[in-house]
Order: C-alpha cells, then sequence, then structure tokens
C-alpha cells in the first residue's frame, strides 16, 4: 500500500510548520538505512517499496547503525520490564505494598555494587522508585535468581 499526498510542497511545509511536526530523515532512493527485527538490527537500501514505507513510517527506519542499535537496546529493556513485572505479579499472587500500613514489611531486590551481587532488603514505609516489591524475603530471592539475566538488563543485578 503506497500513500502519497497530494498536496504542493509549499503547503506541505507550511503544515509541518503549524503542527510543529519535523519530517524524519528518509535515504534517497539506492542509498542504505537500518532497520531493527526481532533479533537483530539489518542494512537495507532505500527502494521506495511497500517494505520501505512501511519501515518509515512505523518509524523502524535509521540513518546509522548505531541509531538502530539504541532502539534496539530500548526494546530489550522496555521487552525485559515487561517480564519482571508479569514475574512479579506471578511470585506475589495479587498482594500488592501497602505504603499507609507502616507494620507491613515489604521486600525488594537491590545490587550492591562494591561485590556486584544481588541483595534482598525491606522497608515498611519508603517506596523506593523502580523498585520490585514482594511480601516475603524468600520470593524477592526467588525472583533475582529466576530473574537474573533480566534484572541485569534493567537495573545491573548479575
Amino acid at each position: 500500500m503506497k500513500i502519497e499526498l497530494n498536496v504542493s510542497e509549499e503547503v506541505a511545509k507550511e503544515l509541518l510548520k503549524k503542527y510543529k511536526i519535523f519530517k524524519p530523515w528518509r535515504a534517497k532512493l539506492g542509498k542504505d538505512y537500518w532497520f531493527v527485527s526481532i533479533n537483530s538490527i539489518y542494512r537495507s537500501t532505500e527502494d521506495n517499496t511497500e517494505t520501505d514505507d512501511y519501515l518509515y513510517f512505523t518509524g523502524n527506519y535509521y540513518q546509522t547503525e548505531k541509531k538502530a542499535s539504541q532502539a534496539y537496546q530500548a526494546n530489550l529493556i522496555i521487552e525485559a520490564k515487561n517480564r519482571l513485572n508479569f514475574k512479579m505479579l506471578e511470585l506475589n499472587k495479587g498482594w500488592t505494598p501497602d505504603w499507609k500500613n507502616f507494620y507491613q514489611g515489604k521486600y525488594y531486590p537491590y545490587c550492591d555494587y562494591s561485590t556486584e551481587l544481588p541483595k534482598v532488603s525491606y522497608d515498611y514505609h519508603n517506596c523506593q522508585f523502580g523498585d520490585y516489591y514482594f511480601y516475603s524475603e524468600e520470593m524477592a530471592y526467588q525472583f533475582v535468581w529466576e530473574m537474573k539475566k533480566d534484572l541485569n538488563l534493567v537495573i545491573n543485578i548479575k
């Protein structure tokens, strides 16, 4: 499916300026660009095909391998966070921390950067932003050991 805009260049520039929209970089015909696929980064040549259009209009179209690599890494982190959140929910079986209850312990993993080893601590009323909380110390350690790879990617726990 080809997408075409049937407006003059002058009108297009005016609309872009008015709505503060920038036109993303696009390779000239026959020149290379980069895109991210499931488990890798690929180089392609702009041939004005439907695939080129699709990658461009979905934002998966990069001028350099470095920019594609940064997007790929950001995507890996988002996917890891999703897996971590799902595992936390699964282990806690519906439990969520009650920050108004000062008697309820909330256990969370963290990385001791001096030893680069995972540890678990607890708190009763201070929420650490971005942490994963559990109702028991055992659950927090189980989370760390089962999710080492994702934790390493997201919060550098090895």
